[in-house]
This record gives structure tokens, C-alpha cells and sequence, in this order.
């Protein structure tokens, strides 16, 4: 609240450490990490800012993606028609919401906006306002994406025992359909075998047998399966 009503001129940030959370586990599960390396995402800053909840950061994650598409769109009118002050407060809004998330880039980005518009500095609006919004566009992507792909392998049952013990016969059978270029039954055979959990090493070569044969890429779906 300081940083919003004092004059910009009086204001020198700086960065501060993040504290831990009492009891805090410094590791963070495999699709976290994913989500920081892929979306360039400050991941435990945020779940430190969220009292150190995961599910809360996720929740949180889901929220800008369902709202992200609706955003760009009223951010691209008031852009179009002027709506200078308009503009300025809906990316005075999205600068806090990159930053919650953890996308301090594109947080960044949104306050050299905010500063522009407050300036009448007009050219330098025109000139990064769509670069902000192609980057908007991306990060909506990959989180959407990735958190699809989450929710996919959180609904699956661990695979019962027999499952598993039958798992490498029934991705020589995908072989073989694969050496017969019957992609279709391949395909089916695994969305059979990809209604369970196998484990996240295993569930993903299985995704990237599947995602392989869909491409035509049988050499990579045979590849795979030999990993396995």
C-alpha cells in the first residue's frame, strides 16, 4: 500500500529475502519444478507467500488461466480504443497477478506499462504493448497445458500389480501394431494401458509412445517403448 500511494521518486526498492516457512519443505514435487523450468515461474516465492500451501499455488495458477483469454481480450479493446486510463488499471491488476504466480518477467513488463500510460508516454506503449500480450498469450498455453496434463495424471489409479507385471508384453504388442503401421488399434491399446499410474518416470515415456505414434513418429514410439 506504501509503494502505491507514495510518489514514485520517493520510492527505492529493493529485493528481500523470502522467509522460510516454519516448517517448509525446501523440495518441490516433479510438476512444480517443471512448471519453474518451463514457464520461467518463481514457483517458491509464491508458495512462501501462500503460507507454503502447494494445492493453494495450483488453485491460484488455475484461476489465471480460466481468466487469462477474457483479460487479453478487454485489455485489447481499451488498447484499440484509447482507454488509456482503463488500460492502466487493468495492467496495474495484471502486474500484481504475474507476480503473485510467480512471473515476475511479465510483472515487470506490466509495471513499465503502468508507469508509460501514468506518463502520457504513449510511444512506448505502442511499441511493448503487444510484445505484453504475446507474452500473456504464452504463459496462458503452457500453464494451461501443463496443468491439463496434471490433472490427467492425478485422476489415474496406481496401476494393481497385475497391470504392471503385464505392462512390457502389452507394449511389445504396441510394437508390433506399430511395425504393421496400424496406428489406430496402437493408439487404442494405449489409452487402454494409460487409465492407470505406473509412476511419473514411466507415465511419461508412456505419454511420449502415445504422443510419438499419434505423429506418425513410429521410430520414436519404438524407441520408447525399448526404454521401457
Amino acid at each position: 500500500m506504501l509503494v502505491k500511494w507514495l510518489p514514485e521518486e520517493k520510492v527505492d526498492l529493493k529485493a528481500a529475502g523470502v522467509l522460510k516457512q516454519q516448517g517448509a519443505d525446501e523440495s518441490l514435487p516433479d510438476f512444480l519444478v517443471r512448471l519453474a523450468a518451463e514457464c520461467g515461474l518463481d514457483v517458491r516465492y509464491s508458495i512462501n507467500a501462500l503460507g507454503g500451501s502447494e494445492q493453494a499455488y495450483l488453485s491460484l495458477l488455475n484461476i489465471f488461466v480460466s481468466k487469462a483469454g477474457t483479460g487479453k481480450n478487454n485489455l485489447l479493446r481499451m488498447f484499440n480504443n484509447k482507454n488509456w486510463d482503463d488500460l492502466r488499471i487493468n495492467v496495474h491488476g495484471y502486474k500484481s497477478a504475474f507476480y503473485n504466480i510467480g512471473a515476475k518477467a511479465l510483472s515487470e513488463e506490466a509495471r513499465k506499462l503502468e508507469v508509460a500510460i501514468i506518463r502520457e508516454n504513449f510511444d512506448f506503449v505502442k511499441a511493448n504493448f503487444f510484445d505484453f500480450i504475446r507474452g500473456m498469450e504464452r504463459m496462458e498455453k503452457q500453464l494451461s497445458a501443463l496443468l491439463r496434463e496434471n490433472q490427467v495424471r492425478e485422476s489415474k489409479t496406481e496401476a494393481p500389480a497385475e497391470q504392471k507385471e503385464t505392462l512390457k508384453d502389452r507394449l511389445s504388442y504396441v510394437a508390433q501394431l506399430i511395425d504393421r503401421l496400424e496406428s489406430d488399434l496402437a493408439i487404442e491399446q494405449m489409452n487402454e494401458i494409460m487409465r492407470f499410474g505406473y509412476g511419473d518416470a514411466t507415465d511419461k515415456l508412456l505419454d511420449s509412445i502415445k504422443s510419438a505414434i499419434e505423429s506418425f513418429d513410429y521410430d520414436g514410439a519404438a524407441e520408447c517403448i525399448n526404454k521401457l
